[in-house]
């Protein structure tokens, strides 16, 4: 039974359900989870309504940080407001999300060490824009380039690792998921299991196990009903071949379970 949870969203997350970290915790002690982390969206904690998607498309990265600085009070009161409940098995997390152009993360450093799990994704390809695609080639290009910058910041878990192709339907090459997975085992960064996206596909898990990458398990719940559900995991790694006794013989480190 996996009973640990590293990437959950509350209300905070735009698009997540009006839910808090209360609600989780009463879902847990149903569910058998005993630690989760909660990682709400970077973007969401410091920016309202439209400025929340129009902003990082607009500004340059030295731009978007000062704005970021400016706003740091909204940070303050979100690792205050986790914190509280870490005598109960909660982590402080956070998802940081990048601007889609540069791939730099919209998040103040400074705050790094306040967090115990920090999450790195990629959410926007620029040539994808509402799931519609005009060169593939392209669309690859920047998805692996995006990716590769993410691995390159302090992150612990890249999510949903192909997640973006995936949803456009642009296959992705055996060289793309190796650099990635090379990458992030260079790095000291796991990669993840996503129920919420249903990602990665069994092909990219089993090179994830042939190279030795760390995995973590994670619902990215955005819903109650979502939480504590691991079956897409149980059977992702049956799907790849893979069992308890021959993952601990290849040193994954699943924080999920």
């Amino acid at each position: 039974m996996f009973t640990v949870d590293c990437h959950v969203h509350t209300l905070r997350s735009a698009c997540a359900d009006p839910i808090d970290i209360e609600d989780y915790l009463e879902r847990a002690r149903q569910t058998g989870v005993e630690r989760f982390a909660i990682t709400d969206h970077s973007n969401d904690i410091y920016f309202d309504g439209e400025d929340r998607q129009r902003l990082k498309w607009m500004l340059s990265p030295d731009e978007y940080y000062r704005a970021v600085k400016k706003r740091s009070g909204q940070m303050d009161e979100y690792i205050s407001h986790v914190s509280r409940y870490r005598d109960m098995g909660v982590h402080v997390g956070i998802e940081l999300e990048q601007m889609p152009q540069s791939g730099d993360f919209i998040f103040d450093w400074d705050y790094r060490d306040q967090f115990e799990v920090v999450i790195g994704s990629v959410h926007s390809v620029p040539s994808i824009r509402k799931g519609i695609v005009k060169d593939a080639d392209a669309a690859r290009e920047e998805f692996l380039s995006l990716t590769l910058r993410a691995l390159d910041q302090d992150i612990d878990i890249l999510a949903h690792p192909t997640r973006s192709l995936r949803k456009a339907g642009v296959t992705m090459p055996e060289s793309c998921s190796d650099a990635i997975i090379d990458k992030a085992v260079s790095r000291g960064i796991s990669l993840e299991i996503n129920s919420h996206s249903l990602d990665p596909g069994p092909e990219f898990l089993r090179r994830c196990f042939d190279k030795g990458a760390g995995l973590v398990l994670s619902t990215d719940s955005h819903s109650l009903r979502e939480f504590g559900d691991f079956s897409f995991h149980r059977d992702l790694m049956k799907e790849a071949g893979l069992n308890g006794r021959n993952i601990e013989q290849h040193g994954f480190t699943l924080a999920g379970g």
